[in-house]
């Protein structure tokens, strides 16, 4: 089933990596394989004719694009070179989904290319919170390509980055149980109903959202990895009532943590 990421607006999984690409003028043929990821891209320059097979698009200087996982693509690149930046990432969606890879004109123009750049260069530094900071920056780009689509005003810079230095506290403070939206709101000097406002508008989640899906990605990890008893693992990332957190990972995975466990567990077993 074709959709369109604009439609459904997916969540992301999980951030892989991000670079910089240059490419020379010429035609490179489809591969036997799909893209192993999902990702968005900004043309830094040139001009390059996807074509999928069923359709195809044009992108160019200053367009932000989607390229589907799994999608199997030929690219005729029309200028001498094509350079671009990179975020390469998944989406939680449903097996059967397939989204459709689409281009359209950045609506941050220089400010949308510095959101990619920030998550280059963060990628490459490795510092240890890495992951957090990329992520951080790819909703923020996520959220300029959701915004290209449907052809809004943009978003003026300085609420964009109390949305990501309220990014970076939650990354900061995800294992406390007393994470609180007031609290956040307060560290980037918002009242509290503003904030979530602002938050939705930028990242298409509200804090809530975010912060347990965040925690129940890292816990996933563990339950993958570790041994650990879930009531252990629940308490280390901020839930003090065991059945709650049950319920809610039920409601977000489709099963129970103890299934989770069953299905996907990667340690070696004594």
């Amino acid at each position: 089933m074709l959709c369109s990421v604009a439609t459904l607006r997916p969540t992301i999984q999980a951030f892989h990596r991000g670079i910089g690409s240059i490419l020379k003028k010429g035609f490179l043929p489809a591969g036997k394989s799909g893209r192993r990821t999902d990702g968005l891209v900004y043309i830094l320059k040139g001009q390059t004719v996807y074509n999928f097979g069923e359709y195809q698009f044009e992108a160019q200087t200053g367009d932000i694009l989607y390229l589907a996982k799994g999608g199997i693509y030929s690219m005729d690149i029309r200028s001498q070179t094509y350079e671009v930046l990179i975020a390469n990432f998944d989406f939680f969606k449903d097996d059967d989904v397939q989204f459709q890879s689409v281009a359209y004109p950045a609506p941050g123009g220089k400010s949308t290319e510095q959101l990619f750049r920030k998550l280059v260069s963060a990628w490459h530094m490795r510092s240890s919170t890495v992951k957090e900071e990329c992520l951080a920056s790819l909703y923020a780009i996520y959220a300029d390509f959701l915004r290209a689509t449907e052809d809004v005003g943009y978003l003026p810079t300085i609420k964009r980055q109390r949305m990501e230095n309220a990014m970076q506290y939650i990354h900061e403070h995800l294992h406390e149980k007393n994470l609180a939206i007031a609290d956040i709101a307060k560290h980037v000097s918002l009242s509290e109903s503003y904030f979530r406002s602002s938050f939705k508008e930028v990242f298409n989640l509200s804090p809530v959202q975010y912060i347990n899906m965040r925690r129940i990605s890292l816990i996933k990890e563990r339950l993958r990895y570790t041994t650990e008893p879930i009531s252990k693992i629940a308490e280390k990332f901020g839930f003090s009532n065991v059945y709650h957190f049950c319920h809610l990972f039920k409601k977000e995975v489709g099963c129970t943590p103890s299934e989770y466990r069953g299905k996907h567990a990667q340690y070696i077993k004594t």
